[in-house]
């Protein structure tokens, strides 16, 4: 199979490098110098125009949102009449891009999760959306490096990162507060986040945190 991959940002290289080895790659991206790098690093082709897609069963939109509406129309042209083009940005409902461009075949595939947590080896969940159950099979396959693949609302995945994000915020507000009152001085405290809460929060999400974090979560749990 030859798939596009339009992006060479953070989760286009993600993307580029978890598909199945025996998949031919095109990585397509206005930096024609970044799609070079990628290329080489995945064993693809490298190009810097859309007309690159021609061939392509499936093609990947790795790029911000607000490029879309502006990219599909230069992009449709060079397609393959029944070419999958998957939106992968969380924030663009692919509804209504469907409905702006109804002669595509769009359908959604999005990621629950942080692309540079993911870059160092922790999984995402893939949601598929607007899927028939042979494109999901076909996903699945090629997104299957990428963490669980489900079927699902595309919208959870934004109310998902939301509520993380959101969440998180909060945390490291509190995080900032509790450490001024220790005396420490702003960079100290940058540094002491940044060291300490990642790896206490990747313990407690795979069930394996020390003795120290077992202690405190025995306290707060009042046990």
């Amino acid at each position: 199979m030859k798939v596009a991959i339009i992006g060479a940002g953070r989760m286009g290289s993600l993307l580029a490098n978890r598909l199945p080895g025996n998949v031919r790659k095109v990585i397509i991206s206005r930096r024609r110098a970044s799609a070079v790098e990628l290329a080489d690093e995945v064993g693809g082709i490298a190009a810097d125009t859309l007309s690159a897609v021609r061939g392509c069963a499936v093609v990947f939109l790795a790029v911000p949102g607000p490029v879309l509406p502006n990219l599909l129309p230069d992009l449709a042209p060079h397609l393959e009449p029944e070419a999958l083009v998957v939106n992968m940005a969380t924030e663009v409902d692919t509804g209504q891009l469907a409905a702006q461009f109804p002669t595509l075949r769009l359908v959604a595939a999005k990621v629950i999760g942080h692309a540079r947590e993911m870059v160092h080896g922790s999984p995402g969940i893939v949601v598929l959306d607007r899927v028939t159950p042979k494109e999901e099979e076909v996903l699945a396959h090629l997104l299957g490096g990428l963490g669980p693949v489900i079927r699902d609302r595309e919208a959870k995945v934004m109310l998902a990162n939301t509520a993380v994000a959101e969440e998180m915020v909060r945390a490291e507000q509190n995080l900032r507060r509790r450490l001024e009152e220790l005396g420490l001085e702003p960079d100290l405290i940058r540094i002491a986040i940044r060291t300490t809460a990642p790896g206490v929060l990747r313990s407690l999400s795979a069930g394996d945190a020390g003795p120290f974090v077992q202690d405190v979560i025995r306290r707060l749990r009042g046990g």
